[in-house]
């Protein structure tokens, strides 16, 4: 960006591919998509606020590592800790959900149903060597 104001107003300047270590010990480009937890995603319920934040953190090591091309078994790690860290949320938050007396309880209960069977689906897809990166993009930014 700032290389871009420094040549003139309406420019577009690509940054430099660099490597950096990431905390699991693996190399990857620091040129990738990358989920943001944003404040306003904030429900005000501090257990279901740091689900979120570290689903967030979660899904972003997945796409590192899908992007990077890691060997099918760390990414299959990195998919079964998502996997793991989504279906304890949504067990968390349809608890406090229904003891808070909220209406769509049960509806929201059927929506995280929904995206579990999706990720068995997105897991499946990826062991047969059949997951297209788009489905799984599109699945992080689901959850």
């Amino acid at each position: 960006m700032y290389e871009a104001k420094k040549s003139g107003r309406n420019t577009v300047q690509i940054a430099p591919r660099t490597q950096q270590q990431t905390g699991v010990d693996n190399i990857v480009s620091t040129n990738f998509v990358k989920l943001t937890w944003r404040p306003a995603y904030k429900c005000g319920n501090v257990l279901i606020d740091d689900q979120h934040r570290a689903l967030f953190d979660d899904a972003n090591k997945l796409l590192t590592a899908v992007l990077s091309d890691l060997p099918a078994d760390q990414v299959t790690a990195l998919i079964d800790v998502l996997i793991r860290d989504i279906v304890q949320h949504f067990k968390d938050e349809e608890a406090i959900i229904m003891a808070a007396g909220f209406p769509d309880a049960l509806a929201h209960a059927a929506i995280h149903c929904d995206l579990v069977d999706k990720a068995v689906n997105l897991v499946s897809s990826f062991n047969a060597g059949t997951l297209a990166l788009g489905e799984l993009f599109h699945f992080c930014r689901m959850t």
